[in-house]
């Protein structure tokens, strides 16, 4: 009797990029040396950090590759890991992150022939490494490689996590690397995988995603500039999958999809509303321009409104009550527990648009 053929075990290489966070960066070797995948290298690129971070990473020895380079930027730091990767799955797991021990087990038994991505959710931890329960991006139920590469491009984006819920084809690293042009390697990486074969994705948590009080997603605060420099990365995200688009030969109606966008719509909105001195003319536009992009969208009515519901809000409300509805939004950890599971409810529907999530945390 013929045995069945054993899967050739993949390889995955782990790239960790760190700038200035010795008190995390620890933790997240120890995540990657803990995987129980049989095939794993762990890769650490230090950016010039000025704290103990090279102290620290060189406690490793030989179990790690370490990288000691003048800073250049998180962009230029993963480019560096990736150069020295041997396998054709690569994670970016941000310093202050921590990958789930059976996280590379699972990613090379779900990989497929034919993947440029293959993403799953996080769950968010505190500074001190406690878990919150919080877990995210909220898939829709749809989520089919055939219907994100189709939504991508007929609306510029869809659900996808920060950089340590994502693992990546060598094949689609080679077709963007350098990561020029945006500031943040999974905005660029994930915008344009869809171009470059399938995208899977796995309802479940395989990484904690730190939320503390140095990096992006943890400021309480909300500024104009914040938001003004959201809007300004999303045109850039549109422009870098124009680009990718034109070199496919794909067609991309850039100006109609930005013009559509809902992501788009809510931080212009967020950020005039923000403004010091802005003009009530400039609020109102954005907010109808919210609610109206918000009820053109397809899927559940529900869904809809809720989304032009916050939008009238945010644009109406006197500006304490107009933060707290946009921490709601933008960020998870401020959310009552009723309104998580109402919006849990109402985005894991059969149809509708897929939106972007917001690109990762700054780590340089």
């Amino acid at each position: 009797m013929d045995q069945p053929m054993m899967r050739e075990t993949r390889g995955v290489s782990i790239v960790i990029p760190n700038y200035n966070y010795g008190r995390f960066v620890g933790q997240a070797i120890d995540s990657a040396l803990a995987q129980t995948h049989p095939l794993v290298e762990v890769i650490v690129v230090d950016d010039g950090s000025t704290d103990d971070s090279r102290a620290v990473i060189e406690r490793y020895g030989e179990r790690v590759t370490a990288v000691f380079q003048s800073n250049a930027g998180q962009n230029a730091a993963c480019a560096a890991g990736f150069a020295l990767a041997r396998f054709d799955i690569v994670v970016f797991l941000d310093s202050d992150d921590m990958l789930l021990p059976e996280a590379a087990a699972t990613i090379a038994a779900r990989w497929q022939p034919g993947t440029a991505k293959l993403q799953f959710k996080l769950e968010t931890i505190d500074g001190g490494g406690r878990r919150t329960g919080f877990r995210w991006p909220k898939y829709p139920d749809a989520m089919a490689p055939e219907r994100v590469a189709s939504e991508l491009l007929a609306t510029g984006g869809y659900p996808s996590p920060p950089t340590s819920g994502n693992a990546y084809a060598r094949h689609l690293l080679d077709a963007a690397t350098p990561f020029e042009g945006h500031s943040f390697v999974d905005s660029v990486l994930n915008t344009i995988a869809p171009l470059y074969g399938e995208v899977h994705t796995l309802d479940i948590v395989l990484a904690l995603y730190r939320v503390h009080g140095s990096n992006n997603w943890a400021q309480q605060v909300m500024t104009a500039e914040r938001f003004a420099y959201y809007a300004a990365s999303e045109r850039r995200r549109m422009a870098i999958l124009a680009t990718h688009c034109a070199r496919l030969g794909r067609p991309f109606a850039g100006p109609e999809v930005i013009e559509n966008s809902i992501y788009l719509r809510e931080v212009e909105l967020v950020r005039a509303k923000l403004a010091k001195g802005g003009g009530m003319r400039e609020l109102v536009g954005n907010g109808i321009g919210a609610v109206r992009v918000a009820c053109a969208q397809p899927g559940g009515g529900a869904h809809k409104l809720l989304r032009a519901a916050w939008a009238a809000a945010v644009a109406l409300a006197p500006r304490p009550l107009a933060e707290r509805l946009i921490a709601m939004r933008f960020v998870q950890a401020a959310r009552p527990r009723l309104a998580e599971r109402l919006i849990t409810r109402l985005e894991r529907r059969p149809a509708g648009p897929l939106q972007p999530v917001p690109a990762g945390k700054i780590t340089a």
